[in-house]
């Protein structure tokens, strides 16, 4: 069965914090344009709305939080909301691996005797790579948001 959008977003909110994303929610998050950008707007809502919470909690003792006002800052058409691209990550990617292979074969010619360390290394560039780039995506990932205690005081 091919996940829509709308069954992806229903089974997004459903998840707990912190939860790990299914394997396809992963991937129809890393190929769905729509679904990646509405994924990081509800992080930033999170955010924002933690943020203000905290503000609140700080000077009352009420939640006198205003959601509506908070999601109509984020969720509107305006110059911020940018979609959540992944081409530069797969452009990078592809000139990367491009270069290490002109590397390696030229490592093959001209120095095959410092081909073992070369191969570490292009091994060591990937992996660091793909750390940052899971890092750096991480909602894609997992289902991000902030857990803070709030105190009244």
């Amino acid at each position: 069965m091919k996940m829509t959008c709308e069954n992806f977003m229903d089974k997004y909110l459903s998840l707990d914090k912190n939860e790990i994303l299914p394997l396809d929610m992963v991937f129809h998050l890393l190929f769905c344009e729509e679904c990646r950008t509405m994924v990081r707007r509800f992080s930033k809502a999170e955010k924002i709305t933690w943020q203000t919470e905290e503000q609140n909690c700080h000077k009352t003792y009420e939640n006198s939080i205003n959601d509506n006002e908070i999601l109509q800052k984020i969720f509107k058409g305006d110059i911020k909301n940018h979609k959540v691209h992944l081409f530069n990550w797969i452009f990078i990617g592809i000139v990367l691996l491009i270069c290490m292979s002109f590397c390696s074969i030229f490592m093959n010619i001209y120095i095959p005797q410092m081909q073992n360390v070369w191969f570490v290394f292009v091994a060591a560039v990937i992996c660091t790579y793909c750390v940052i780039f899971v890092g750096m995506n991480m909602d894609f990932f997992v289902k991000l948001t902030d857990t803070h205690n709030l105190s009244i005081q």
